[in-house]
């Protein structure tokens, strides 16, 4: 394994570990790897391309705040393995203002057979899975629109759940699933006090929480909603939970940053983005994956230029025509400034470099959250930092 790659793991993990449950509503740390040669980066192709939203549309001041909506959802799957158990059921329930507005749920085709013991804590059979007409695919863009940027509360989903339903986006899309998820496992441990365990029946019992006695998704949706809004009650403000509302920052962009942002979302607009984000770091737009992939500077006397990092400039440079200059310590991670003086024109000149830059680092983010639970968790708080702008 490289040692860029590694760094890469390191550090994402190390800043995971600092924060404590991330902010998150506009997802919209310099991260400098040396992958392989960045000429050999496969072409990424989709069964088909994620259902893409309305393009936000960003102004020149943003708050940013901690939402009073959040999604709890949970899976039943055919065994514990992620990568050779399928998900046989899927159910959310979207929360605003601390009421449920609305539900997703849906059985998944599936040939696999059930073993006796899921069936039995179930009440789901081989007849249900094999005469449903609902594939993964399918019911994975249903569900994908259903959640949107919204985080995800369940109960163990950081070590059960997520792996799965990231398995399954991999499988159908090629990327993994981003939303911030909050563990009411780890977050009764943390606040609550005096259960014999920390089981969902086990606390559902403590806690007088009206359940159901199967054990289906949608069943266990209801009883960790209620589970969350316990630990709402009894966790510090501090910890910014979904359910709560409160602002956390403030994002000021110029209207080069405005521009840029509207040819990134120009650029993207026929091609999978949900790993792409922005970030303002003084007088840069920052353009990341897990890492970054190139800063804009978009104010200064020098005018607007852009820097890509030191990994792509040897494919880069080479193909470009724009004027150029030498890189200085404070442009970061690439050598050659390469001049925008038609900002519209030259950056879209620069379209193909931009694709292959992301799709490069969207291959590096999957072998990350294919390394393990930490480094996916580190992974979803950083898209999930509130100072990252979605396209």
């Amino acid at each position: 394994m490289k040692k860029g790659f590694l760094s890469i793991l390191e550090m994402l993990f190390n800043s995971s570990k600092k924060q404590s449950s991330a902010p998150f509503q506009v997802a919209s740390n310099d991260i400098t790897s040396e992958p392989e040669a960045f000429t050999n980066v496969p072409k990424y192709e989709s069964k088909k391309l994620i259902p893409q939203n309305i393009p936000p549309v960003f102004s020149n001041e943003i708050l940013i705040k901690t939402g009073d909506s959040y999604v709890v959802t949970d899976i039943e799957t055919t065994g514990l393995s992620y990568r050779s158990d399928p998900i046989i059921e899927i159910s959310a329930l979207k929360v605003e203002n601390g009421n449920i507005v609305d539900t997703y749920s849906s059985l998944i085709h599936c040939d696999k057979p059930l073993s006796r013991k899921v069936t039995d804590l179930t009440g789901i059979t081989d007849t249900m899975l094999r005469s449903c007409d609902n594939t993964l695919e399918n019911v994975l863009s249903e569900y994908r629109i259903f959640i949107g940027n919204l985080p995800l509360v369940g109960h163990n989903i950081n070590s059960f759940d997520i792996n799965f339903i990231n398995e399954a986006y991999k499988q159908v899309w090629g990327i993994p699933i981003l939303n911030l998820c909050i563990d009411t496992l780890a977050l009764s441990r943390k606040y609550l006090f005096g259960p014999a365990n920390y089981k969902l029946q086990t606390l559902a019992n403590y806690y007088n929480i009206s359940v159901y006695k199967t054990h289906r998704a949608t069943d266990d949706c209801m009883t960790t909603n209620e589970l969350y809004k316990i630990i709402l009650s009894k966790a510090p403000n501090e910890e910014n939970l979904p359910g709560r509302s409160s602002i956390v920052c403030k994002i000021s962009l110029n209207d080069i940053d405005l521009q840029i942002i509207k040819l990134t979302q120009k650029i993207f607009s026929e091609s999978e983005h949900e790993c792409f984000t922005y970030k303002k770091t003084g007088a840069y737009l920052i353009g990341e994956c897990h890492e970054r992939m190139f800063k804009i500077k978009t104010s200064g006397k020098l005018g607007c230029y852009i820097v890509f990092s030191k990994q792509y400039e040897a494919d880069i440079l080479p193909k470009i025509s724009l004027r150029t200059s030498a890189a200085t310590s404070s442009d970061g991670g690439g050598t050659t400034r390469i001049f925008l003086d038609n900002i519209e024109n030259d950056f879209i000149a620069l379209s193909e470099s931009i694709l292959r830059c992301y799709e490069f680092s969207k291959e590096e983010l999957l072998k990350i959250v294919d390394y393990g639970k930490g480094y996916g968790m580190a992974v979803r708080n950083f898209f999930a930092s509130p100072d990252r702008l979605k396209l």
